[in-house]
């Protein structure tokens, strides 16, 4: 039996509320095990590691927001899909030295799917994503899920890289980064979802560096993938590689491989 409680996004009461994934379960495709588990690798090796299955989920939303959110997350599936296989088959992509430029992406399935995540995350009780704070934006983000307001490509711009380990870019990454700065002026969320940085700029009204204005998803479909090592896209997972050589976690993938 479904728990009765209120909807998170459309904020109707007294409904049931399906166990919504934080993050779209596509996005696990890379790190599940062969039997479809994971685990959430603690950075400092402190704590211990907990099987996990099918991904995070909560209760958040009611079936009708659950459903509305699947429909721009098959877009967001597909692209994401391509970007890691570096074949595209619902855009059109070139190649300018370490960026692949797209066109013809669906803007608004990809823009509206990248939003939900971020709102997901703000208002998820797991310790993971509690780095996640929209600030006040929070109800704004809300709003334009549930009333499916798509926001201009200046509103709250949303960048896309392919972030490189010592060269490499690695698929099975899901690492969660929380808040950072551009330039010290303008706030941005990130997170690395099957190896892409996804960042979005946290503003509606200040005027957007041109760098930014030409790398970020357009409404006419047209955005920059970068290929860029972590440190250089202002995020760093030495600690992550460091932790990934201890021996719990090298046990964990060596019975559930």
């Amino acid at each position: 039996m479904l728990p009765i409680g209120t909807c998170r996004l459309c904020q109707t009461e007294n409904i049931s509320l399906c166990a919504s994934h934080i993050i779209p379960e596509f996005f696990y495709n890379r790190v599940y095990t062969k039997f479809h588990k994971f685990a959430a690798i603690a950075k400092d090796g402190d704590e211990r590691l907990v099987v996990e299955q099918k991904g995070y989920r909560e209760n958040l939303l009611c079936q009708t927001c659950e459903t509305k959110l699947s429909r721009w997350e098959r877009k967001l599936s597909q692209l994401s899909n391509e970007i890691v296989c570096d074949s595209y088959a619902t855009c059109t992509a070139s190649k300018v030295l370490n960026v692949d430029i797209l066109t013809g992406v669906d803007y608004c399935g990809i823009k509206m799917a990248i939003i939900s995540i971020f709102w997901r995350m703000s208002v998820a009780n797991h310790s993971l994503f509690a780095d996640y704070d929209l600030g006040p934006y929070a109800n704004e983000f809300r709003r334009l899920l549930d009333q499916e307001q798509l926001p201009s490509g200046s509103e709250f711009p949303v960048l896309i890289s392919k972030g490189l380990l010592d060269g490499n870019f690695l698929a099975g990454v899901l690492f969660p980064v929380g808040r950072g700065r551009y330039r010290n002026d303008l706030i941005i969320q990130s997170v690395v979802l099957n190896g892409i940085v996804f960042d979005c700029i946290m503003t509606k009204t200040r005027k957007i560096p041109d760098e930014i204005i030409e790398f970020s998803l357009q409404p006419n479909g047209r955005v920059l993938v970068p290929s860029r090592e972590y440190d250089n896209l202002g995020l760093s997972l030495n600690d992550f590689s460091t932790r990934m050589k201890k021996n719990d976690v090298k046990g964990f993938f060596k019975r559930h491989a």
